[in-house]
């Protein structure tokens, strides 16, 4: 919706690296604009061209809108642009194209010819509009991924009511760079069938994991190995009768997949996160489940360099919340290598992992912690081992069940067909917005130490001691946080520019303008270039 678009944000949360010639740091960040009546959940992020980032996020205030966001290794803003019509308009996924620009896909409910249709946006580096349409029937259609192939096309499953039997099915789209349709076809059985995920092989075809259900009373994980054209090479259920379902794949070195899904768990009915590696063929080669006491939902995989998998999902067996993310890895047989979740007192959850331009990983996912006024983006962007660097105390250690399952396998027979969809142009606007940087975790990249710590009333003046580490050179800038009202700062220098790793001096002094109760009072001294910030805890003696 565009009348309101000023007041739209993506609420972010990032943990990002300095350039490769330093020494990594991890750090979090959360965006948004506070005291409105807006909540925001990041749907995707990908490593961007030219080293950057790029977040796609839901809106939902007053305006029900999908964002764009551009950030730079510094987790610094390059641009912002939201995009909607009069209606729900939400982004799913983005992915980069060969030209240099990136693709978004997502629902309409403003534009399209059904109640709700996938809606494609293409945009170039810099956030503006090349071409938008919509494709769908008379009826819904709701869009789950999207995948660019070598040719630059672009591939988008879903779910659609154009259906074999009852419910909905599988609905793939082939568009060309210009988003013309290349080929578009249903894929279903009896019951409802549909993608979470579809990914481009290295045979030069398509994987799609998703689900089906057998005789609408249990679901069973579903992979359907296609060829560039749409064409089945080969479809096969998994099941334990526990309720299945496949969400995430990833090709292996060794040509097959590794399934991330969903399965009944413990006795209570628990969900656990399931993981089968697969042959070329879609045989199984080893089946496990994970999880704890209570639900443990997975939601993404990503491989890492030594053959292993990090696996990210939602939990509630395990942390500090009631929900929290929960991060492990396994080796290639699928042994766990380590496990931790992240969160606070409230909710954590998680959606997509991305590998990171140095090495490392992005998470994105929502937070109502931080003491927000509602849900907002959360991103993590962790080392090769799952952390934060410095002390962040919200990671928490989890302690996974891990057991082998018996899945019972079956060749399924999926009725195929080509659709007639045209593509609609649609005439939404990019309009730019604005967002408010918060830090959360953070890495020790300034050091800052003080003595005293504790200001007595009359001589309120403290030697400061600010140290960059890991080679940081950026202009560091002095100030405080949480005087009581009548109080001031101020340092000599209260610019510091850095030279190498040695330490600079400045002088604090905290001037007392206006009557204040007598008590001693906690406040922060916060070092920082508007990237990143180091504090250091002071208190202020007020006496009668």
């Amino acid at each position: 919706m565009q009348n309101n678009r000023v007041n739209y944000f993506c609420g972010l949360i990032i943990f990002l690296l300095f350039p490769n010639f330093l020494l990594a740091q991890t750090w979090a960040k959360v965006y948004g604009l506070y005291g409105v009546n807006s909540y925001e959940f990041s749907r995707a992020i990908i490593p961007g061209h030219d080293g950057t980032y790029i977040i796609v996020c839901l809106s939902f205030n007053d305006e029900l809108d999908f964002g764009v966001v551009n950030i730079d290794t510094f987790g610094n803003i390059i641009w912002q642009k939201s995009f909607g019509g009069k209606d729900y308009d939400g982004a799913e996924r983005i992915q980069r194209t060969l030209d240099g620009g990136y693709v978004v896909t997502g629902i309409t409910l403003s534009y399209g010819a059904g109640s709700s249709d996938f809606w494609v946006t293409k945009l170039d580096k810099s956030g503006s509009i090349i071409w938008q349409n919509t494709y769908g029937g008379d009826d819904n259609d709701e869009q789950t991924s999207v995948v660019i192939t070598k040719d630059n096309g672009i591939v988008i499953s879903g779910v659609s009511s154009y259906s074999f039997g009852i419910g909905t099915d599988a609905w793939i789209i082939k568009l060309n760079k210009n988003g013309n349709i290349s080929w578009q076809k249903i894929y279903g059985m009896p019951d409802s069938d549909g993608p979470h995920e579809i990914i481009a092989t290295s045979d030069g075809g398509l994987i799609m994991a998703g689900y089906t259900s057998r005789e609408v009373v249990v679901g069973t994980a579903w992979i359907v190995k296609l060829d560039i054209n749409g064409n089945i090479q080969w479809e096969k259920s998994y099941e334990r009768g526990r309720g299945e379902s496949a969400r995430s794949i990833v090709e292996t070195n060794d040509g097959g997949y590794l399934v991330g899904g969903m399965t009944g768990g413990n006795k209570r009915g628990a969900a656990d996160i399931w993981i089968l590696k697969l042959d070329v063929s879609g045989n199984i080669i080893w089946q496990r489940a994970y999880g704890g006491s209570d639900d443990d939902i997975i939601d993404s995989i990503v491989d890492t360099p030594d053959n292993g998998y990090i696996i990210l999902a939602d939990t509630k067996s395990f942390g500090a919340g009631a929900w929290d993310i929960l991060l492990f890895k396994i080796d290639d047989s699928g042994n766990v290598v380590w496990q931790r979740t992240f969160g606070d007192v409230f909710r954590d959850s998680a959606s997509q992992i991305s590998k990171a331009h140095d090495g490392g990983y992005i998470i994105t996912g929502i937070t109502d912690n931080l003491n927000l006024p509602n849900y907002h983006t959360l991103i993590l962007k962790i080392t090769e081992d799952g952390t934060i660097e410095g002390t962040c105390s919200s990671f928490h250690e989890a302690n996974l069940k891990v057991i082998d399952t018996k899945a019972t396998v079956r060749n399924t027979s999926a009725k195929v067909r080509n659709t007639n969809v045209k593509p609609h142009p649609t005439n939404a606007k990019a309009i730019d917005t604005t967002a408010v940087v918060d830090t959360i975790c953070s890495s020790a990249v300034i050091d800052i130490s003080c003595q005293p710590t504790t200001l007595p009333f009359l001589l309120r003046m403290s030697k400061c001691s600010v140290k960059p580490n890991y080679g940081y050179t950026a202009t560091i800038y002095m100030s405080c946080a949480g005087l009581p009202t009548g109080a001031a700062c101020k340092f000599s220098p209260d610019v510091i520019v850095p030279i190498g790793d040695f330490s600079s001096e400045t002088t604090l002094t905290v001037e007392i303008r206006n009557a204040i109760e007598a008590g001693i009072y906690p406040f922060q001294i916060v070092a920082s270039n508007g990237a990143v910030s180091s504090t250091f805890n002071m208190n202020l003696k007020v006496n009668k």
